[in-house]
């Protein structure tokens, strides 16, 4: 499915009406260990300026992959037997051309994306391709808890861990991209937890956004926004507020905080990565009631979708938290 040669990445452009235009790749990162050698995809945004005769090129689509059986090994710990009618694949429309000429621009931020528990790439592409647009170069890794099921993932977790994964991704930037140096991290419920520890070195200011999860904030150098919803059923508000109390008055004045009303845990997520599982997974609700299978708060995305808004409520929010701490563009 996928090809480990940069050169056959599939390339788009994201049209956009800020400063940047956006140019989008789903590369192929090795990830290797003394047990593992694993290609893990991770889909980079970068700013970028493009010719205006690129304009009349066909528009392209992300892809976006759902695995039962990879649901069924994460929340069951059972392997189903390899039936094409257990994956799906579907094209989640963009704003995407493909791309011909590109100029990026150099000394870019880059801010990582890491998805939840059964999340993926894509859950959060709409301000990643925000992001991006205000000049960072903007990186998802698929985790090995993503219900993508793209790569083999090896039976211990501690031979394939976000940490390996995140590493790797930084270092492949480094080597691909012009950037400043600079970082900053967005998770989303489980993601949150190396969002907001993950350091590569000792005097760390990297802006760390968590949002619908949280339990520190380990980086005394570091800006924190932390963004929860009283609908979600999965991490409490409650729950959240409590922790960013408990770090207050610890003596961390470094944390920022917006609680949400009407939200259930996964609005956080973009409308169509969500639509894409409701109309896949949707015949299984039954059964996961009856096997009492946390359910995320798909069952209630399920009957009232909410991801458009929730979008919108956030964006701003969040683009002007790493437009300050990473001097990107407002």
């Amino acid at each position: 499915m996928f090809h480990s040669s940069l050169s056959l990445v599939v390339v788009v452009l994201l049209q956009c009406s800020s400063s940047f235009d956006v140019n989008y790749i789903r590369a192929i990162v090795p990830v290797a260990s003394p047990k593992v050698n694993v290609d893990v995809p991770i889909s980079i945004w970068t700013p970028a300026t493009i010719e205006p005769d690129s304009t009349s090129l066909p528009p392209a689509t992300y892809e976006y992959e759902i695995d039962i059986r990879r649901i069924a090994r994460l929340l069951l710990g059972v392997d189903l037997p390899a039936f094409s009618f257990f994956r799906s694949s579907r094209k989640i429309p963009s704003e995407a051309l493909e791309a011909a000429r590109i100029e990026a621009p150099s000394n870019s931020p880059v801010i990582i994306f890491s998805h939840g528990y059964l999340g993926s790439d894509l859950d959060l592409h709409p301000l990643c391709f925000h992001l991006a647009s205000k000049g960072a170069i903007v990186a998802a890794p698929i985790y090995p808890e993503s219900l993508c099921g793209v790569y083999e993932v090896p039976s211990s977790r501690e031979d394939l861990t976000r940490i390996m994964i995140l590493d790797a991704c930084l270092e492949y930037i480094s080597k691909t991209e012009s950037t400043s140096g600079r970082v900053g991290f967005i998770g989303h419920s489980l993601g949150t937890g190396i969002s907001s520890s993950y350091s590569s070195k000792s005097d760390d200011h990297s802006p760390r956004c968590c949002i619908a999860g949280f339990r520190s904030a380990p980086i005394a150098g570091s800006k924190y926004l932390v963004i929860a919803s009283e609908g979600d059923g999965v991490c409490s508000s409650e729950f959240i507020s409590d922790r960013v109390e408990e770090e207050r008055s610890a003596g961390k004045k470094n944390i920022e905080s917006i609680i949400l009303k009407e939200f259930n845990h996964i609005d956080f997520l973009s409308e169509e990565t969500n639509s894409a599982m409701v109309k896949f997974l949707s015949p299984l609700l039954p059964i996961a009631k009856a096997l009492k299978i946390p359910l995320l708060d798909f069952d209630k995305f399920a009957l009232n979708p909410r991801s458009k808004e929730c979008g919108l409520a956030i964006e701003d929010a969040v683009v002007n938290f790493f437009a300050k701490e990473l001097n990107l563009l407002g």
